[in-house]
């Protein structure tokens, strides 16, 4: 077995864990119940399709996995270039992964506190395995020929201008009011340095999806980028665009919500970084095309 095959597989069994884990329950809130019938211990959850906004809530999470599952169907077929293929799925399991551990910091460290206790259930640990899974499964595919030469320098320019203006507005995102009467999710104090804060996981989060941007805007500029550099880029921004754009969609079927800047900042990043990713990686064709030895890039 090949590891482009193994890769598959492994992407497989971390969608499996990833979607039973946000079925079972991350934390288990008690608290003493004076009313009765009324349990003492309420279970919290990362999916459920109960409530008005439970398709929205759900949205993300499941097409990302569809988009993962899609992924390795491919690396097993196989289809594509497995490099690609495996850097999408290292962006969408990396950030899912951030973004789950930060969520469960957030029910067992509350901002505020709260009466009672919470303890840890089996979501919590289930959750980030299949996450984990899934980055190691966009790792296995190994380069098996050449990684091309750019086609067109202005077409590259326009896909790495795109790509800085996608890091650009992702990143004032989340210095920016996502709700029109509550502040921005990150500000500039000590919080984001803090790993018992979800701050620290939203910041690196956006560290991520920062790096990973202006590596590809670089490595454009300089040369053929990697193809797995090009799909993880890609996994940030579909990542970003289904966050983005089901929280939207959420605000937008609460009435009383109304969403600020931050949101359109969001979507638009993600949308501008995905076309940056699309617009390099089309940049790339094969150096036989071209006429110059095969390169496989470092």
């Amino acid at each position: 077995m090949n590891r482009t095959r193994t890769a598959g597989y492994v992407l497989v069994v971390g969608v499996a864990l990833y979607l039973v884990g946000i079925l079972l329950p991350y934390a288990y809130f008690h608290a003493p119940s004076t009313v009765p019938g009324l349990p003492s211990t309420q279970p919290e959850k990362a999916l459920s399709f109960l409530g008005p906004l439970a398709l929205w809530r759900a949205a993300t999470p499941l097409v990302l996995m569809l988009v993962v599952s899609l992924v390795a169907f491919a690396l097993l077929w196989p289809l594509g270039t497995p490099t690609l293929l495996g850097g999408i799925a290292v962006g969408i399991g990396a950030e899912l992964l951030v973004f789950f551990l930060g969520q469960v910091i957030l029910a067992l460290h509350p901002p505020l506190g709260e009466a009672g206790s919470v303890t840890t259930g089996p979501g919590a640990y289930l959750a980030p395995f299949g996450a984990f899974l899934v980055v190691v499964g966009g790792l296995l595919p190994v380069r098996t020929g050449e990684e091309g030469v750019p086609e067109a320098e202005g077409r590259m320019s326009w896909g790495v201008a795109s790509l800085v203006g996608g890091v650009g507005l992702i990143a004032a995102t989340y210095f920016t009011p996502t709700l029109t009467s509550a502040p921005a999710l990150l500000s500039l104090n000590t919080r984001p340095l803090h790993w018992s804060r979800p701050e620290f996981w939203l910041a690196l989060a956006v560290l991520l999806i920062v790096a990973g941007g202006l590596w590809l805007a670089i490595s454009a500029a300089r040369r053929p980028p990697p193809a797995r550099l090009v799909g993880v880029v890609a996994g940030f921004a579909i990542f970003g665009i289904l966050h983005f754009g089901a929280a939207l969609g959420e605000l937008v079927a609460s009435s009383p919500l109304n969403p600020g800047p931050g949101i359109y900042l969001g979507l638009v990043g993600s949308g501008m970084l995905l076309v940056g990713a699309v617009i390099v990686g089309a940049g790339r064709r094969s150096p036989r095309l071209a006429g110059e030895p095969a390169t496989v890039s470092p």
